[in-house]
């Protein structure tokens, strides 16, 4: 084969396809026997495999392949160990076949389309500048919809069965052809994905992502002091930042990624994801990945009063009550709620101004016996006619309240569920486990607080159900008889399987079906030499 020059952001795919087009055959099986030594070959256009093959259609290294012209840089983003990036590595060396296994990304469960991208505008101005228009190795990035460069959406060419398949094909794009237009939580995704691929062309991170990120969440306030994540704040957030991305017809992300469920295991148990659910936090913490990788900006803003207290806060806050000063000026020092102060004053047996001439000794003890059963804080509000706060500062005065009024409401829920869950089965009597579980609401909040309980008032398990085998012969004659209906008008066995509604059993099973087979031969139109 020829040597071919070597487009700017030009992928490998993209590279075969010129080296077809260029090529005296006419046929993809020639040129990929000329390129790979081997006829059939399904190129993948993230990962592809037989990189030496494209290194000697450019007379560049495997290596530089590897970074610029496939997507290798950012899935090795998304492996923690090393082995699991160096196993990356030697499978795109080889045949490819097994890069998504070896790198463990299969376990990821995301479903993608198959599918090849172009942006309308980058094909027009790279025919006016190369002669030809080619495939950018950004635009086939997962989570990319939007060129980078021009701010359009990008044209879809399905692959696979149906589509382009093991076809080599270029990016054309007729001038009175319609652009579509994107929202700008798309065009910030592609563009963020687009920067890290070319940072990381040239860079390779060193501390690990779980430490950045705790960096960046605890520089917002996201992290507790024991480094726990504040998920009931985060994930609102998150959920409104990248809302558009999964509200649309064609959402651009598979919906599994709309609860955010990844985030908590990425932060404290890091494992082996795919990148696209790094790239959805790092984006939302930073503006460009040089701005994360770089850490979260050290500098602090300048207090507002020139007595802010450098030691903890609660501590600080102890010290000037013991020292005798009123609750309004503690909170002006230290820039924190009276309420809080009262129950830190509390917790710690300071006497504080609370009104006795409104709350007194026997309302005092009437709340805490109210509390005491579990009475909810509202009802003795009213009952008394003091406010819920009130209320709240005596149950948290007396130690173990707090916590004893919780085991109340856990318990009290725990009998609405039992009861919810023996009437649904009472009134759906012979229905099987899995489908208790799948109406009843109460079945895994029981499974969850009390497993013991629930096994024990299920229904028994079902035992198995024996499905006699398959009777081939018969299955012979009825597809013989459907194919019959049919005209020889199809090139491949998979295109009459699809007519026959996409089985494949004239590929799985031919050897069960002698009848079908021959006689599914006879419609097929072999091509004129």
């Amino acid at each position: 084969m020829i040597q071919l020059v070597w487009f700017p952001g030009e992928c490998a795919y993209s590279l075969v396809a010129r080296a077809y087009l260029q090529s005296p055959y006419c046929s993809w099986r020639e040129t990929n026997k000329a390129i790979f030594n081997i006829k059939h070959v399904r190129i993948n256009v993230l990962l592809p495999g037989r990189l030496f093959a494209f290194a000697e259609l450019t007379t560049h290294s495997i290596d530089e392949v590897r970074v610029k012209a496939t997507g290798h840089v950012l899935f090795a983003l998304g492996l923690v160990d090393i082995k699991s990036r160096e196993r990356l590595i030697n499978a795109s060396t080889e045949t490819g076949e097994k890069a998504f296994g070896s790198s463990l990304l299969a376990v990821s469960k995301l479903t993608f389309a198959q599918e090849i991208k172009a942006c309308p505008l980058c094909a027009i101005s790279d025919e006016a500048k190369y002669g030809v228009p080619y495939w950018h190795i950004i635009h086939q990035y997962q989570g990319v919809s939007v060129c980078h460069k021009h701010g359009i959406r990008l044209a879809v060419h399905k692959t696979g069965e149906g589509g382009i398949n093991r076809q080599y094909v270029l990016p054309l794009w007729e001038k009175d052809e319609e652009i579509k237009s994107s929202n700008i939580t798309e065009k910030t995704l592609s563009r963020y994905i687009a920067k890290l691929h070319e940072l990381l062309c040239v860079f390779t991170p060193i501390t690990p992502l779980n430490e950045l990120y705790q960096q960046w969440l605890s520089g917002r306030e996201l992290l507790t002091s024991n480094g726990h994540i504040r998920w009931r704040i985060l994930k609102p957030q998150l959920l409104s930042y990248w809302h558009s991305l999964f509200c649309s017809i064609e959402p651009v992300l598979p919906l599994e990624l709309k609860g955010f469920q990844f985030v908590p295991t990425m932060i404290h148990k890091p494992r082996n994801m795919h990148y696209i659910k790094h790239v959805l936090l790092m984006a939302f913490l930073s503006r460009t990945p040089e701005e994360f990788f770089n850490g979260p900006a050290e500098a602090e803003k300048e207090c507002e009063t020139k007595d802010k207290p450098v030691r903890n806060i609660e501590k600080r806050a102890l010290e000037l009550l013991f020292a005798g000063n009123s609750m309004r000026s503690v909170a002006s020092q230290i820039s924190c709620s009276i309420g809080y102060l009262k129950q830190l004053a509390l917790r710690n047996h300071i006497e504080v101004e609370r009104r006795r001439q409104h709350i007194t000794a026997d309302i005092e003890r009437t709340v805490w016996r109210k509390a005491f059963y579990g009475i909810h804080r509202e009802v003795i509000a009213g009952e008394l006619h003091i406010s819920i706060g009130a209320v709240e500062q005596i149950i948290q005065s007396h130690q173990g309240l707090s916590q004893w009024r919780h085991h109340l409401l856990i318990i009290r829920r725990l009998i609405t569920r039992q009861k919810e869950l023996l009437a649904f089965i009472a009134s759906h009597p012979g229905k099987p486990r899995n489908y208790i579980k799948n109406d009843c609401g109460a079945y895994m909040w029981l499974y969850k607080n009390n497993k013991d309980w629930l096994y024990q008032h299920l229904p028994p398990a079902q035992s198995r159900v024996y499905y006699p085998s398959v009777n081939w012969g018969a299955r012979d004659i009825i597809l013989v008889a459907q194919l019959m209906s049919l005209k020889p008008v199809y090139s491949s066995l998979s295109q009459i399987d699809r007519e026959l509604g996409g089985h494949g059993w004239l590929l799985k099973y031919r050897n069960q079906l002698p009848m079908s087979l021959d006689f599914a031969k006879k419609l097929l139109v072999l091509p004129k030499v």
